[in-house]
């Protein structure tokens, strides 16, 4: 079934005068990784649906976060402040867990949004309805046919985003929804305490309010408009950038041609993820990011290398 039917009856549209999309989309940016919430959310593919039961409690002094995944899988997330520790039963059901982490709904925006309209036009669409609240639909479509069209569905109260949609050529990609939310109801204790023994905790900045490139990276030239290298690191056999436009993250994977290329993992099967590789005569480039997959292509092969 069509995935704009299955999700049609969540949106109820009606045309009306809007002022300031950038503006609710600046407060979503911040509210989205602190509101207080107690409830389960669904992401939906092409390839089905997972959900998650979501637990987040603020105070003065941190704030702590949990989410169980549903639908038979065996993994938890906990983040206090910027420390994100993954919970489950088996390796596997953790490099699942890294893998959505990635993605995290609703905390879909960068803390600044700056950057953003470099690369995407925001424009309102409409009212809506998801979870019981009513909400105003925004959509931010690139400029470039590189990257996904993505629909959010801003709380009326506050501008948490309640929903997520990729559209890639006026097809719903994945979508991610608040199927129950309660703003009211603070989560316990018991709700935000981990029940897997298996885990490990990396460190990851929230603030992700990203720089343009240093004159010291002496291998990447440029990026196209809008994106920015995030991190870098150095492994033995070559290493790799994590970039982005604030919306679409890509991992570059950058090895020696003299190398055999190294094995990388399984993309996710979340509906969004592509690969896409690039070969010169120093070196093996593989990116993986939140593109469509002639996209990526695209993106990879107009970047500019001192090779």
């Amino acid at each position: 079934m069509n995935m704009r039917l299955i999700l049609l009856s969540l949106f109820c549209c009606a045309s009306a005068a809007y002022a300031d999309v950038w503006g609710d989309i600046s407060q979503a940016a911040q509210v989205a990784y602190t509101a207080n919430l107690n409830g389960e959310y669904v992401r939906q593919t092409q390839t089905g649906v997972d959900s998650f039961d979501i637990y987040r409690l603020r105070d003065s002094q941190t704030l702590t976060e949990r989410r169980v995944a549903k639908n038979g899988k065996a993994y938890e997330i906990v983040r206090m402040r910027d420390k994100i520790s993954f919970y489950a039963a088996t390796a596997q059901d953790l490099k699942a867990a890294d893998i959505d982490e990635s993605n995290r709904f609703p905390a879909v925006l960068p803390f600044s949004v700056q950057y953003l309209s470099e690369s995407y036009q925001a424009s309102y669409l409409g009212e809506g309805r998801i979870a019981g609240r009513a909400c105003h639909i925004v959509r931010l479509t690139p400029y470039d046919d590189n990257r996904y069209t993505q629909e959010l569905c801003l709380d009326d109260a506050d501008n948490l985003p309640l929903s997520r949609i990729y559209l890639h050529n006026d097809t719903i990609v994945r979508a991610d929804l608040f199927a129950a939310l309660d703003r009211e109801t603070l989560p316990v204790a018991a709700e935000l305490t981990p029940t897997r023994g298996f885990n490990y905790t990396i460190e990851r900045t929230l603030n992700e309010d990203f720089a343009r490139l240093g004159e010291n990276d002496t291998f990447i030239q440029t990026l196209p408009t809008g994106f920015r290298v995030a991190g870098f690191e150095q492994g033995t056999l070559g290493g790799y950038y994590l970039i982005t436009d604030g919306l679409a993250n890509i991992t570059l994977f950058v090895e020696p041609a003299d190398n055999a290329p190294h094995q990388l993992p399984n993309i996710a099967k979340n509906g969004v993820r592509s690969i896409a590789a690039r070969h010169s005569k120093k070196h093996h480039l593989t990116a993986i990011g939140d593109l469509p997959q002639d996209g990526l292509k695209r993106w990879l092969e107009s970047i500019e290398f001192a090779d």
